[in-house]
């Protein structure tokens, strides 16, 4: 008999794990640290489902949290994420290949009353990372290529479905200026405000992980307003994928 997997999955608000939850049917509810982690079956797989709340820090918190108490065989962090890229569209589904970290800049030094230049600013590593998981030329993390490509395979009719590169922050960008900068120089598909941090500490522990995010709006597209139904839309893809893992 195969070995059961445990797969452990995030998702920061409400909208983006109620229906997740409701999928184990029977569940066994755990709060460690103020972060409820859901238990319960899918398809003969153990399923651990964690609302974080929204930010960088929470999804460390709660990433480690589920790590050295529930030993997942891989973990999903996914949810909604404004769009960047102009060519994606909402309910249009990106799997982060690449994780980068836009609130990690160095700034060139300028005197007062010489403005400010984030066409200037430089993405910085911070010795975050050890190993070559970086990009020479951009500070990135990677999702578990073979995790990307099993995604990639999904037959997915709600948009379209891309792999790409996933900004995190814990900021709102509604710049249209400052989005084209990001997506110009690293090419960001889309912004969220946790799965780098989720990455980040995966990696720590060598714990494979992917991050699969649906566009909920995008700046690039006037009427293109946030959509909660969207999360849903996710949560059906992301139950799609770990039936065929």
């Amino acid at each position: 008999m195969a070995e059961q997997k445990t797969i452990l999955i995030f998702g920061a608000m409400d909208v983006e794990t109620e229906f997740l939850i409701s999928s184990l049917g029977e569940s066994n509810k755990t709060v460690i640290g103020g972060y409820p982690f859901y238990e319960g079956f899918i398809d003969r797989k153990k399923i651990v489902v964690c609302r974080t709340y929204t930010g960088m820090e929470n999804s460390a918190a709660a990433t480690a949290i589920g790590i050295m108490t529930f030993k997942p065989d891989f973990i999903i962090s996914q949810g909604t994420a404004g769009g960047h890229n102009p060519k994606l569209h909402k309910k249009d589904i990106v799997i982060g290949r690449r994780l980068i970290n836009i609130s990690s800049f160095q700034t060139r030094r300028y005197g007062a009353g010489e403005g400010m230049h984030p066409e200037n600013w430089s993405l910085k590593n911070w010795d975050l990372f050890e190993d070559s998981l970086q990009d020479p030329e951009v500070p990135a993390l990677f999702s578990d290529e073979k995790l990307v490509n099993l995604a990639l395979s999904s037959d997915y009719k709600e948009g379209q479905l891309h792999s790409g590169t996933i900004s995190s922050s814990n900021n709102w960008n509604q710049e249209l200026d400052r989005i084209n900068l990001l997506v110009e120089k690293i090419g960001s598909d889309c912004e969220e405000m946790e799965s780098f941090a989720a990455t980040q500490i995966a990696l720590r522990f060598k714990v494979p992980s992917i991050t699969i995010r649906i566009i909920s709006n995008s700046e690039q597209h006037p009427g293109e307003e946030y959509e909660r139904t969207t999360a849903v839309s996710c949560q059906r893809f992301v139950l799609d994928f770990i039936s065929r893992v």
